[in-house]
């Protein structure tokens, strides 16, 4: 008696598998920047849901990318250094924000432009969009 396992089909699933994985991983990526740079201009952009409270526009200019011009004349003190925009493990994660000392502070409320936490509200929007994103990404593949 002889049993023969024949794997070819095994193979071709697996590398129709893996080219299906790397086009869900460029999707994601793609998604995820988008994403990304949506909440950035939506916390910089006066006016906006989620937008920074101004006063000198140190706040606005240093969140996410450096942007000089959003920056007013008498901001004195701003530089690149503010800003926070870092892309990780391979394009999969991006952190935004400032390292403008009081970022916190307005967050919290202490400025009567903006209500209190609006820079968690723009996290959860974000995270729910990308949820929805990926969802949709899923059910494609």
């Amino acid at each position: 008696m002889r049993i023969q396992v024949d794997a070819r089909q095994l193979h071709e699933e697996r590398r129709y598998t893996e080219q299906q994985a790397k086009k869900i991983v460029v999707s994601c990526k793609r998604r995820l920047r988008e994403t990304s740079l949506a909440t950035e201009r939506s916390i910089k952009q006066h006016g906006e849901m989620f937008s920074m409270p101004r006063d000198t526009g140190r706040a606005a200019a240093s969140w996410g990318h450096w942007a000089p011009g959003l920056l007013r004349a008498d901001a004195k003190g701003a530089s690149p250094g503010d800003a926070v925009w870092e892309e990780k493990d391979n394009g999969l994660t991006i952190v935004q924000g400032s390292n403008v000392p009081y970022i916190e502070d307005l967050n919290a409320g202490h400025s009567e432009q903006q209500s209190a936490g609006f820079l968690d509200r723009a996290e959860e929007h974000a995270m729910r969009l990308l949820d929805k994103y990926i969802d949709e990404i899923m059910g494609e593949f």
